[in-house]
């Protein structure tokens, strides 16, 4: 093996190390105890504070507070908290329930998966409960 494959290998090594490291972090930090009226949302790829706040209908500095955030970043796999059960839908929105999918959903309210996908910020077919989705737009 010549120097250049072992010092590739290194700074493979390295970065795995460093991602692991930021895992156990977060984690540690994210052993949390939620109040009545709270829930935890994980963070997916492409997810901002702002695009979790449209979903639970919360500003982003409410999320940061609750959650004690200095900045706006946020990782994929972290827990947010974020409150519940102070937005009652409109009938162009629905609250996701346990067990839920974008097919059920668009079904019962008789628009399609695309419409639902493209009316709200949601990453491939996951949903998490008590999420807010717009049916239609206003």
């Amino acid at each position: 093996q010549s120097n250049i494959d072992i010092a590739e290998k290194n700074e493979i090594i390295a970065a795995k190390n460093e991602e692991i490291i930021k895992n156990l972090e977060l984690k540690k930090a994210q052993q949390v105890s939620l109040k009545e009226g709270e829930d935890l949302y994980k963070v997916r790829p492409k997810n901002t504070l702002f695009s979790i706040s449209k979903l639970y209908h919360m500003s982003v500095p409410d999320i940061k507070t609750l959650n004690n955030f200095k900045y706006d970043t946020i990782y994929v796999n972290q827990l947010v908290k974020v409150k519940i059960g102070i937005y009652r839908p409109t009938v162009n929105e629905y609250l996701v329930k346990e067990g839920d999918t974008l097919e059920n959903i668009a079904y019962t309210h008789g628009v399609t998966v695309e419409q639902l996908m493209l009316l709200n910020p949601i990453d491939g077919y996951t949903l998490q409960r008590n999420m807010i989705l717009r049916l239609r737009k206003d």
